[in-house]
Parts: structure tokens; sequence; C-alpha cells
């Protein structure tokens, strides 16, 4: 790992607002991450998107797109339904362009399970540490990494599976970005929650 302090990053936030909602607890985890932001002068944020699809791939596909337009560092996505350290998002980032990571996430509690959003599970720990895969909650995704490793549209997409469900948009994407080479972390100082809190429709 190189000593040499992360680049200036423009960040683009982006809210994937599943079936048109949003949570009030994402609300309150943003601002108070908006508010710490001083303390990371490498990064800007640089614009905020919220994108309502009723296929959260899709949601997730639209962001991506929006980012690459907007020529940003990186794209932060934030699921509606997460809550997290208001510093988390943003040494998160600082640590995954510190690595060279292509993609980085925080680890949260899988709703009805309990189990942590990683693949192999792994023991909840201090680090920052290379995965298989990682859940899109809070996830940060290098821009000009995804690029290089020529990964195209689309890049989420839920699997139907033979036994029956679908397999997951974000561990479908963290397959494919391995599978051309690129990088996924996981940042185990900082574990988010999954609320499912009061939600508010996005007009």
């Amino acid at each position: 790992m190189s000593s040499t302090p992360p680049s200036p990053g423009r960040v683009l936030i982006g809210l994937p607002a599943y079936r048109f909602t949003s949570y009030t607890g994402l609300t309150i985890s943003l601002a108070a991450a908006m508010g710490q932001l001083h303390r990371y002068p490498s990064l800007a944020v640089c614009d905020f998107k919220a994108i309502g699809h009723v296929l959260i791939d899709e949601c997730r596909n639209m962001l991506v797109q929006e980012a690459l337009e907007a020529e940003a560092d990186w794209l932060l996505m934030l699921d509606d339904d997460v809550s997290f350290e208001a510093i988390a998002p943003w040494e998160m980032i600082q640590m995954a362009e510190a690595f060279g990571a292509t993609v980085a996430g925080l680890p949260y509690p899988i709703r009805g399970t309990g189990e942590p959003c990683v693949e192999p599970p792994q023991e909840i720990r201090k680090g920052f540490r290379a995965v298989g895969r990682i859940g899109a909650g809070v996830m940060a995704i290098n821009m000009s990494a995804l690029v290089v490793i020529g990964y195209p549209r689309p890049w989420f997409i839920s699997t139907p599976q033979p036994q029956g469900g679908s397999y997951s948009e974000d561990y479908f994407f963290c397959d494919q970005v391995r599978e051309r080479g690129g990088t996924v972390f996981c940042d185990w100082r900082h574990p988010a929650g999954n609320e499912g809190q009061t939600a508010v429709e996005i007009p």
C-alpha cells in the first residue's frame, strides 16, 4: 500500500429509490455525513442523484451511467434503508483509493437473517480487506477503474435461480468486476445498519 495521500476525488452520491420510496433513516445518516465532509479535503461531492424505478438493478444501472456522464471519480451508492456512521463513507472511499480498489462497501445485516452481506462469510473485525462479494447498500465504485476493466452496461442484473428466487444484482456486479480483474473490498471498521424505517415517496 502506498503512503501517498489519496488524490482529490469527485464523488457523486446516488440514491436508488427502489419502488420510488426513500427512508428517513438514510436522510439523517446522509445529513450527518455531509457535516463531516470538511474533514476529508481530498473529496468533494459533485452531485446528488435520486433515481426511482420499480427494478432495483435498473436504479443502480442508471446511477452508474449518471456517474460516468458526470465524470465523477467515485459513485457512492446509498440504499434507502441503510444507516451508517457520519465518517464511514468518506473513510471507506479514502481507504479504497489507497488500496486501488474497484469496489468497496460496508458490511450490514441482511434483513431476516442477521448475517453480514459479505461473501465468503467472515468474522466482523477491524480492517479493510478483499472479499468476493459485498452488498450494495453502502457501496463506492471507482469509476475510472470500472472503465479500465472494460465492464459495459448493464452492470447490475438480478438473475433468476433454478431453485427459485433471484441472484442479487449486487453479488452479480461483484462477480463480474472480479472476473474482469477488478477488486472488491469490505471496510469492517464501520458496520452499517439495515433499518427499513418510515418510508417517504420520491416524486
